[in-house]
């Protein structure tokens, strides 16, 4: 992850942020309810990854291996 940076971990983390079901990504002066939603919702359940195609095993070995 500190190879990629935080802009680029972003873009892969929240790829599908816009699109995912009235999600935003909460501010600084959000609660902290919101902020924890956010974060269950991003990396625990995954919920802004783009679907990987299912004929690139190699990648999505990788995604799980970075997740865990």
């Amino acid at each position: 992850m500190r190879a990629l940076g935080n802009e680029t971990a972003n873009n892969i983390w929240e790829a599908s942020l816009i699109s995912s079901r009235g999600f935003r990504k909460p501010e600084p002066n959000s609660s902290q309810e919101e902020k924890e939603r956010f974060i269950i919702a991003k990396y625990k359940l995954k919920e802004f990854l783009l679907p990987l195609p299912h004929s690139l095993d190699v990648a999505s070995s990788l995604v799980d291996a970075l997740i865990k």
